[in-house]
Order: C-alpha cells, then sequence, then structure tokens
C-alpha cells in the first residue's frame, strides 16, 4: 500500500494501523461487510462478501522511524528488541514494569541510542 494511499483511510482505521504497528512487523486492512478490518494475519475464507476488498499491507518501518520502532518494542515488550545498541538496563525495565503495574503512566524515550524511563 502506497502512503498516500493510507491516509486516505478513516482515522480509526489509521490508528488501529498504527497501534498494532507498535508491536509487530506488518499488518493487513481489508474491507468486507462495510467496514475496514485491521488485521495481523490472513486466512482463507470459503466465502467472501461481495463488498470484499483487500486494500492493502502496512509495514511498521513505512510509519515509524528505526528509533521509534525500538521504543515502541521497548514499551510493548518490557525488553530490548535485538538490534538496540545502547546499554541495557534491566532495572529501569523492572522499575517500569511495578510503575505499569501500579498504574502510572510511564513512557521511554531514546537519548544517545540509550533508553531512558520517562515518568
Amino acid at each position: 500500500m502506497k502512503m498516500h494511499d493510507f491516509y486516505t483511510l478513516p482515522l480509526r482505521v489509521r490508528e488501529q494501523a498504527k497501534d498494532t504497528l507498535r508491536a509487530y512487523s506488518s499488518v493487513h486492512i481489508t474491507f468486507a461487510n462495510g467496514e475496514y478490518s485491521v488485521s495481523t494475519g490472513i486466512c482463507l475464507m470459503s466465502k467472501y462478501p461481495d463488498d470484499f476488498k483487500v486494500i492493502g499491507d502496512v509495514v511498521a518501518s513505512d510509519i515509524y522511524t528505526d528509533d521509534e520502532r525500538i521504543v515502541n518494542y521497548i514499551e510493548e515488550f518490557h525488553d530490548y528488541p535485538p538490534q538496540y545498541k545502547g546499554t541495557r538496563d534491566y532495572d529501569m525495565l523492572r522499575y517500569m514494569r511495578a510503575c505499569l503495574k501500579n498504574g502510572e503512566d510511564v513512557r521511554i524515550r531514546l537519548e544517545d541510542g540509550t533508553a531512558r524511563l520517562v515518568i
């Protein structure tokens, strides 16, 4: 899917795709029964609705920068992605999990390639 096509989709669909791409590398967008659907997998059906249409695939690297993808990975999985080159501070991750468990809003920010906790 071309990016200008992505931005012509309804806001709810774009937001759902962007939210899903925080944890997955790609999403598939389809249209059926008058509604858009965002999913991470594809299945074959024995029958398709008359209005069924494959809108396209969106890849995380088309939406997020490399740094944003690292931040998304840490925030979603509470761990460091394989491509992370900064200092791996596992005490920070444990503290982040404890804050989230207590209902606190915490975020990760990259400073000079190293992840920092923002409370």
